[in-house]
């Protein structure tokens, strides 16, 4: 099968944070592979509460229970394309590091053939 890259998006609702991520090259109907994401607090006020939003394309899926490090917890998992975690809090001019495990099923292939996406 062919590997694709596929384009992630990331959000936070923090005017004082930022996030920088890797996104992994996917093998359709293959195996999971990591996605790595650095959150930081570029303010100078903790950030509390926060919750890290990811949207996936159809047929790329988070892998329940992969997320780590273990103090980030999933609030949500459905849909398994748009996962979103909780994030302890960041004192000012920290980051965290989380990785997950991401993988892409045999329905992206509808999604890479539409035209429109």
């Amino acid at each position: 099968m062919s590997r694709y890259r596929v384009v992630f998006l990331f959000s936070l609702l923090w005017a004082q944070g930022s996030i920088t991520a890797t996104e992994p090259s996917l093998q359709v109907c293959g195996p999971s592979a990591s996605v790595t994401v650095t959150i930081f607090n570029t303010g100078s006020t903790p950030l509390t509460g926060v919750q890290l939003s990811v949207q996936m394309p159809l047929g790329v899926e988070y892998v329940p229970g992969t997320v780590s490090p273990g103090t980030v917890t999933e609030v949500s998992t459905s849909p398994a394309n748009q996962p979103v975690f909780g994030v302890p809090d960041l004192s000012p001019g920290s980051n965290m590091v989380i990785t997950f495990q991401v993988r892409a099923t045999c329905d992206v292939l509808s999604f890479l053939a539409d035209n429109n996406n």
